[in-house]
C-alpha cells in the first residue's frame, strides 16, 4: 500500500477513465472552470480538486471529499433524444468507472458507501451538457503515515546513485511517465517512458510490462548516467511471467553514446522442442561491448561477448534480482531472492569501461537487433542503483530493504 496525494488521485482517476468504454476524457479542475475548456470530447468525467481531512491518524487514511461530473452533450437533433436516457447513460458510465477505480488500486482506495449523493444536472456550461454530479468520500492512505518509511529505514546510502520507490514520485498518464527517485534526497534522478505509445500499466507500486513483441516495447529510460568507475550495481524488485516467447527478453540495457560501449542483461529463450532446448528458457545472460571503439558491436552476435548463467528466472514470483558489475575483479554477480533464500551466481568477465553520460533502458532493448531482443514480460516495483560493485553482504542488505518497501 502507498500514500495518495492529489496528483496520485488524478493519475488513478485518469487511468480508470481510460479503461471505461465510451468515457472519453478526464479533467480535474474547479467546476467554475468548465466553460474555459475547449473541444471537449464527450462523454467526459470532471473531478473537482478535492479537499481532504484526517479524522483519525491511527487509521492512516485521509478522507477526500470527491465531486465527479459525468457529462454527455445534449443534442435535440437526435430522434431518440431524452434527458432521462442521458442521465441513465451517465449513471452506467459512473458505475463502470467506480468499478475500475476500486479494481485496479488493489484495495488502496476505499469508497465510503454511505457517503454517496447523486444529483442530475442539465444545460451545464456553454455546451449545455447533461449528466450527473456525484459526491462521495474516498479514503486513501495518507502521506502522514508513509512519508518517512524509506528516508529513516534505508540502510545502505553509501554510493547510492538512485532509489526509485514504486509507491512514490510516480506521475503516469496514458502517454507519459515521470518517476522521481526518493533517495538521495539532495540529488534526485528521474525515470521517463521509453515510448509514449507504450507506457507500462501502473497499479502502485507495480509497473506491469505486457507487450514484449511490440516495436517499440514498453520501457523505462534514465538519461545522462555517469558512474565514477567501471563498477556499478542495479537491483530490481520484480517478477517474470511464464509465457511462451519467441524472442529473448531484455531487462536492462546500458549504452554509452560517446564510446559505443554497451551492456545487456536479459533472459534467453529457445523455440526447440527438446528438453535441453526448453531448459534454456528463462536463463539469464549478459552481453558486453567494451572494445574502446565507436562501433556499437553489442548489436552484432559475432562481435559481442555473451555470458550465460545457470539460473532460471522464468517464471519468477515477486522477489529481488541484483546485477553487480565488478570490473576491479573482472566478475559479474547475479543475486536472486531475499534473506536466507538469496542465491548468488558468479561469472568470469565484466564490463571494463566507465560509463559516462550513458543511457539506461529498463524493460526494452531499444532496437530489435539480429539477436531478436524484445521487451520484458513481468512486473517491476522498486529499483536501486549504486555507483559501486556491492559485496555479497551489501547485496543482501539492499535486497532486504528493497523487498520491505510498500
Amino acid at each position: 500500500m502507498s500514500y495518495k496525494g492529489i496528483r496520485d488521485l488524478y493519475n488513478d482517476l485518469n487511468l480508470a477513465v481510460s479503461k471505461v468504454d465510451g468515457l472519453n476524457q478526464f479533467y480535474m479542475l474547479d467546476e467554475s472552470e468548465v466553460n474555459k475548456l475547449r473541444n471537449i470530447n464527450y462523454p467526459v468525467c470532471i473531478s473537482s480538486i478535492p479537499n481532504s481531512s484526517v479524522s483519525n491518524i491511527n487509521r492512516a487514511y485521509e478522507e477526500y471529499s470527491m465531486t465527479l461530473l459525468i457529462l454527455k452533450k445534449s443534442s435535440r437533433l437526435s430522434s431518440d433524444y431524452t434527458e432521462l436516457s442521458l442521465y441513465d447513460d451517465c449513471m452506467d458510465l459512473f458505475s463502470s468507472l467506480s468499478d475500475e477505480i476500486m479494481g485496479q488500486r488493489n484495495g488502496a482506495l476505499i469508497i465510503q458507501e454511505d457517503s454517496f449523493e447523486i444529483e442530475r444536472v442539465s444545460k451545464l456550461g456553454n455546451d449545455l451538457a447533461t449528466g450527473i454530479r456525484v459526491n462521495f468520500t474516498l479514503l486513501a492512505p495518507s502521506l502522514l503515515a508513509f512519508e518517512s518509511i524509506v528516508a529513516d529505514d534505508w540502510t545502505l546510502n553509501t554510493n547510492l546513485f538512485a532509489l526509485f520507490n514504486g509507491s512514490l514520485g510516480v506521475n503516469r498518464s496514458n502517454d507519459s511517465l515521470s518517476w522521481t527517485s526518493q533517495l538521495p534526497s539532495g540529488s534526485p534522478k528521474t525515470i521517463t517512458h521509453y515510448n509514449e505509445n507504450n507506457i507500462p500499466e501502473y497499479s502502485p507500486p507495480r509497473f506491469t510490462f505486457s507487450l514484449p513483441q511490440t516495436t517499440p516495447n514498453e520501457g523505462f529510460r534514465i538519461e545522462n548516467v555517469t558512474f565514477s568507475t567501471a563498477n556499478w550495481s542495479i537491483f530490481f524488485k520484480m517478477s517474470v511471467a511464464s509465457v511462451t516467447q519467441t524472442d529473448t527478453q531484455v531487462l536492462l540495457r546500458i549504452t554509452d553514446p560517446s564510446s559505443g560501449d554497451g551492456f545487456i542483461f536479459g533472459l534467453g529463450t529457445h523455440s526447440g522442442s527438446t528438453d535441453s532446448q526448453q531448459a534454456q528458457d528463462g536463463r539469464p545472460f549478459y552481453q558486453i561491448d567494451d572494445d574502446n571503439d565507436s562501433g556499437n558491436e553489442i548489436d552484432v552476435n559475432s562481435a559481442s561477448a555473451i555470458y550465460e548463467t545457470s539460473a532460471d528466472l522464468e517464471p519468477l514470483s515477486e522477489t529481488v534480482v541484483g546485477i553487480v558489475n565488478d570490473s576491479t575483479n573482472n566478475k559479474l554477480h547475479l543475486y536472486v531472492g531475499v534473506g536466507n533464500a538469496q542465491t548468488s551466481y558468479e561469472e568470469s568477465g565484466s564490463h571494463s569501461n566507465q560509463f559516462s553520460q550513458a543511457k539506461i533502458l529498463i524493460g526494452t532493448s531499444e532496437l530489435v537487433d539480429p539477436l531478436g531482443y524484445r521487451g520484458f514480460l513481468g512486473t517491476i516495483s522498486h529499483i536501486a542503483i549504486y555507483d559501486a560493485a556491492l559485496s555479497e553482504a551489501q547485496a543482501s542488505t539492499v535486497s532486504n530493504d528493497l523487498n520491505s518497501l510498500f
